[in-house]
């Protein structure tokens, strides 16, 4: 198996987030043969970030894509699938931190005891999206301070999730695999984006969610063309898809997961009662506390 892994390093994000990326790669080996891709997002090329992006680069001896925001994550790995010759890349997204050693290993391995397994993610769960609600109403936190008018658009948009959720996702449980730091067939993430997808790349945070979680999210895909997809924990143990909310790896206390990232570490940080509310969401499909 021939692999690239691809990296997404997005401007707008503190440089120190590419850092810890960089360094965690650097710490831990991967344990398997691999190519690595930079997706250097909408950095100005003159700029000392883009300066320090392609140190690493260098220093590593990666392949460096400087492209605008075309898609978000999406987007972004699409760009670097085009142009790797490797049969399976894997993604990994601007927060992503290497926790462990072999962890490029851990899902050849999990690849090779089950063939039928296209989609090896890092972490998965079962909810259905709350994000149409989430996202809009920090836009409104943002532009309004909370006055009788924030409280009317917030609970249109309330109603306007109920029938987002309706529409666009299933019914709970809703496995899929977290679209970061997962493997997959090149050639069957190219066939999501260009023929499922007909190259519509997500505009905004919330088009992203539903093509991780939705109706049409790259893990139904992937069960569409025959295919199947699993967890691997960092101790090497596969999940499948009734297994996820004992993986340890997406909103639970037992920390297996191989890579760190984000959502993660906004779980690690919060408190006692928003740990329960997120873990809620992810395997008991309720939302709020």
């Amino acid at each position: 198996m021939s692999i690239t892994a691809i990296y997404i390093a997005w401007d707008g994000l503190p440089i120190d987030t590419v850092k810890n990326f960089f360094e965690s790669y650097e710490k831990f080996q991967a344990g398997y043969p691999h190519n690595l891709i930079i997706i250097s997002r909408d950095y100005d090329a003159e700029s000392e970030e883009f300066s320090i992006i392609n140190n690493y680069a260098k220093k590593f001896n990666a392949k460096l894509i400087n492209t605008s925001n075309i898609g978000q994550d999406f987007g972004a790995y699409y760009t670097g699938a085009k142009e790797t010759n490797a049969e399976y890349i894997l993604c990994l997204n601007s927060h992503s931190v290497i926790m462990c050693d072999d962890w490029i290993l851990k899902f050849i391995r999990a690849k090779e005891k089950f063939p039928q397994m296209e989609l090896i993610g890092s972490g998965g769960g079962w909810h259905k999206s709350i994000s149409y609600y989430n996202y809009y109403n920090e836009i409104l936190k943002q532009n309004n301070k909370k006055n009788w008018m924030y409280h009317i658009q917030k609970n249109k948009i309330r109603i306007i999730n109920l029938f987002d959720r309706f529409k666009n996702f299933q019914h709970f449980p809703n496995p899929f695999i977290r679209t970061n730091a997962f493997l997959i067939k090149k050639s069957l993430y190219i066939d999501f984006i260009e023929k499922e997808c007909h190259k519509k790349l997500p505009k905004n945070k919330l088009q992203a969610y539903r093509m991780e979680n939705g109706n049409r999210s790259l893990s139904r895909y992937v069960l569409k063309r025959g295919y199947d997809y699993c967890v691997v924990g960092r101790n090497n143990q596969i999940f499948m898809k009734d297994e996820f909310n004992i993986s340890g790896t997406y909103h639970s206390e037992f920390e297996n997961y191989i890579v760190k990232d984000k959502q993660i570490k906004i779980f690690e940080n919060a408190d006692i009662k928003s740990r329960k509310c997120m873990e809620n969401a992810a395997w008991t499909n309720l939302y709020y506390t």
